[in-house]
């Protein structure tokens, strides 16, 4: 493995550690990553309508 691929690998372990801590103690941020909400100030009005629809396919 290349020191690239380590760093990045410890950076997303401390991501995923700093996400499940603000889970744990039911911070608004961490329960907005939870539902799968936006964050940090940005526009949900319209934007989630399109965004929970994922892999809808046509009948042919």
């Amino acid at each position: 493995m290349s020191h690239s691929q380590v760093v990045l690998n410890a950076l997303a372990m401390k991501l995923r550690d700093d996400l499940e801590s603000l889970k744990k103690i039911g911070n608004h941020r961490g329960l907005r990553h939870y539902r799968g909400l936006r964050v940090c100030n940005q526009h949900s009005k319209i934007a989630g309508y399109r965004e929970k629809i994922v892999g809808v396919s046509k009948k042919r």
